[in-house]
């Protein structure tokens, strides 16, 4: 039961990123190259390093498992490009419906991949937590030809965004089997997606000339809610990949993919009423039906999977 509680607690913390992400992505970024955040990443992610091996110390870890934390990260942040491009078009809420499909590629990873059993009524969970997304994906309206376009294009880069992602979980699981120390192992992750961003933000002077400009508006502003936005992900990312190594990833990626497509939805409605920049959520009756319909699969599915 603990993992579940985990899973939930990171579900939690996401959903909070996600706003903070759209934000960032139209309001910082006005909708113009939002890749470029990894123009910030790389610093923070070398800084947070830094602390755990301050803080926590760093456990001697062979150099093969080392190496494929660091793939972890790097692939990892590799699946944030897609990610940040999709919001320029998408909110969380829907971001949130195509996380879904995680758990279904992390099953078969973990079937097929990591050799691993799992039982007839956890797949009856899956089968049913797609019908989340499935509900919520036909209470849609039908957009125009211009819109639908768009949505085409950002549907595609969510996908893209969940299959790399996805493999980074399923990797990160794999040595996590392993029970090796998580802070070192959580200490190389991180160098991996520092080595990703840093080596992106060298290779993309455009996006060091735009974030040049980004700062020169509200400089203080802008620091302040990217880093704080990358401090809240950063506690959800290193209790998710605690949990790869009390669990399977699938099951891990379907409790806390499920229950950030609720908590996000009920965010979403608060912050629209409260602070809309942040909220943008769509709340006619329609939407709001679906989106509870999906809840109650989604809680059957957590109940089935235990």
């Amino acid at each position: 039961m603990n993992w579940i509680l985990l899973c939930i607690v990171v579900a939690f913390l996401y959903s909070i990123v996600a706003f903070f992400d759209n934000y960032i992505t139209d309001v910082i970024f006005r909708g113009d190259r939002p890749q470029a955040i990894k123009v910030f990443n790389g610093v923070f992610y070398s800084s947070v390093a830094i602390f755990i091996a301050l803080v926590f110390g760093i456990e001697s870890l062979p150099v093969k498992i080392a190496i494929l934390a660091m793939v972890s990260g790097a692939i990892h942040s590799l699946a944030s490009i897609p990610y940040y491009l999709a919001l320029r078009n998408e909110e969380s809420t829907t971001a949130a419906i195509y996380f879904q499909l995680t758990p279904i590629l992390c099953f078969f990873a973990d079937i097929f991949i990591l050799g691993r059993t799992i039982t007839t009524q956890q797949i009856i969970a899956f089968i049913v937590i797609l019908l989340a997304p499935i509900v919520i994906l036909f209470a849609q309206k039908t957009r125009s030809k211009k819109a639908n376009k768009k949505k085409l294009q950002s549907d595609l880069l969510l996908i893209a965004y969940v299959v790399i992602a996805s493999a980074s979980t399923v990797l990160f699981s794999h040595i996590s089997d392993n029970h090796y120390d998580s802070w070192s192992l959580f200490f190389w992750y991180l160098l991996g997606r520092f080595t990703f961003d840093t080596c992106a933000t060298i290779l993309m002077p455009s996006w060091r000339k735009y974030v040049k400009r980004i700062l020169k508006r509200k400089p203080l502003k802008t620091i302040a809610i990217i880093y704080g936005s990358g401090i809240i992900y950063i506690i959800g990312d290193f209790i998710f990949r605690y949990t790869l190594g009390l669990t399977n990833s699938s099951f891990a990626s379907v409790v806390t993919n499920a229950s950030e497509l609720i908590l996000t939805f009920i965010l979403g409605i608060i912050l629209t009423l409260i602070w809309p920049k942040f909220g943008r959520e769509k709340l006619d009756k329609r939407n709001i039906g679906a989106h509870f319909v999906a809840i109650v699969f989604v809680i059957i599915s957590i109940i089935l999977i235990q």
